[in-house]
């Protein structure tokens, strides 16, 4: 492990802790101000729906999350000790697709939010599924982070 790769990993790890914050911040903004809507409306029970499903969806994204976010944190770490050519070409393909994986989720989040119509069932999951799947890459990543940073330590 090199100590380029630390430094960066504890970098990324210190914006995605603000990142979260942010995001738990607007995801409760968003939460009260769509909860009004429909407390206007009369319908809080699209509203909670909406919740129950992101929920669901969370659970079933969850490993292909965390899958994802250890795969980027370990090349984040071993980046810095690639040498030969093959290595840093693979390693920047690894990125590439990662970034166009992240860059195609959120433009099918985006795409989703604005086609919907607004104060809608599918608006209303549709941001809370961002929110929920934007946090938890974040914190997968964190986490998995930590437990390579700390593995050395174990032994």
């Amino acid at each position: 492990m090199s100590q380029a790769g630390v430094e960066r990993i504890r970098q990324l790890m210190k914006i995605h802790s603000i990142v979260q914050g942010v995001l738990m911040a607007l995801l409760l903004f968003v939460a009260w101000k769509l909860q009004q809507v429909y407390a206007e409306k009369g319908a809080l029970k699209i509203f909670f729906n909406s919740i129950y499903l992101t929920l669901g969806l969370q659970v079933l994204f969850f490993y292909p999350i965390y899958r994802f976010a250890a795969q980027e944190a370990a090349s984040e770490l071993t980046a810095p000790k690639a040498k030969k050519a093959l290595e840093q070409k693979a390693l920047q393909r690894q990125r590439i697709v990662a970034s166009l994986s992240k860059a195609a989720v959120f433009i099918f989040y985006g795409t989703m939010i604005a086609s919907a119509p607004a104060g809608s069932f599918v608006s209303s999951t549709a941001f809370f599924s961002f929110f929920a799947t934007t946090l938890t890459y974040l914190q997968c990543f964190n986490f998995a982070a930590n437990k390579l940073l700390l593995a050395p330590k174990r032994r």
